[in-house]
This record gives structure tokens, C-alpha cells and sequence, in this order.
């Protein structure tokens, strides 16, 4: 669960460095309000018919960066960056994306997203916790799961441009 928890900082810290610093800040950095979410796989969050639901996208690993889905996005992302290069643009290193990350790591993401607003005003560790456990009630499975998606599909077209170093050619003599 540990590891979790650091792979969930590590992700926040990466797509939102915003709201990572400001949870520093409250001294909440080390994310143990998502434990629940992560131990009982957003049950509490949800109603029981939804929560079902949530269980079943996290396990059928349909949004896994492995995915084929996720690899797609890649692809895309790269064949983009080479149409818009000019001068040459290729391909450094390999993948960057951290394949540790699933997907309820990004739906973690999407709830705290939604919150960013409420818990940017927060001065302490109290008022984010209150404001965590608080807001879920009015939550919507489908908002939160599109958000989730919206936050995977960036991180793989981030992890894509990463990938690319503009390389200046000398000019033949």
C-alpha cells in the first residue's frame, strides 16, 4: 500500500506540481487520506451499485498503461510530434512512462483534481482531510471516470513528447 501511496505522489507531483507543493505546504504531501480510496477500491466513495463498477475497471486493467489503448495514444502522440518537427526531430531514449502507474492511481488523480479549487484555499492538514472526506457525496462515477481517462490519455501523450529531442544538423560544407 506504501508503494501506492509514493507511485500516487509521484504522479501528482509530475502531471499537477501545483497542488503537490501546496499539500507539502498543509504537511499532507505524503497522500495517507488516499489510503481508504486505494484499500477498499473507492467503495466508500461511491454508491454500492457504482462502486461495483469501479471494481470492475480496475481489475479488467483496461486503462493500464501496458494497455493497448495506452500504447495507441503513444503512438499517435509521436507520429504527431514528427509531422509538426521541422529541422528533425527523433527519438532519444526510450519510454519515460512509468508502467507502475494504474488506474486507479489516475482515478485518486481525478478525485483530487476535482477538489484542486477547495483544497488550494486550505491552510492546514484539517481542512484537507475535511475537505477530502467531505466532498465525495456529490461525486458522479461517470464525471469522475471521464476525468480519470482525460488525466491517463494526458500522461501518456506527455510521456510521448518526452520522448523527442530537437536535433540541429550541421549544415554539409
Amino acid at each position: 500500500m506504501l508503494r501506492k501511496i509514493k507511485l500516487l505522489q509521484d504522479l501528482l507531483r509530475e502531471l499537477d506540481g501545483v497542488l503537490y507543493k501546496h499539500l507539502e505546504g498543509c504537511h499532507v504531501s505524503d497522500l495517507l487520506f488516499a489510503h481508504r480510496w486505494l484499500m477498499l477500491s473507492f467503495k466508500r466513495e461511491f454508491p454500492f451499485d457504482d462502486a461495483l463498477l469501479v471494481f470492475e475497471v480496475i481489475n479488467s486493467h483496461y486503462m493500464e498503461l501496458q494497455s493497448v489503448l495506452a500504447e495507441r495514444e503513444r503512438d499517435l502522440e509521436r507520429a504527431r510530434d514528427f509531422e509538426r518537427a521541422e529541422g528533425g526531430k527523433i527519438r532519444v531514449s526510450e519510454a519515460r512512462t512509468n508502467m507502475d502507474f494504474t488506474f486507479e492511481l489516475f482515478i485518486c488523480l481525478a478525485f483530487l483534481i476535482q477538489m484542486r479549487q477547495v483544497i488550494l484555499v486550505c491552510e492546514d492538514a484539517a481542512e484537507v482531510f475535511q475537505t477530502v472526506n467531505g466532498v465525495f457525496c456529490s461525486s458522479s462515477l461517470d464525471e469522475v471516470l471521464c476525468r480519470a481517462e482525460s488525466v491517463f490519455l494526458i500522461y501518456c501523450r506527455k510521456s510521448a513528447l518526452e520522448n523527442f529531442q530537437l536535433i540541429d544538423y550541421p549544415s554539409p560544407s
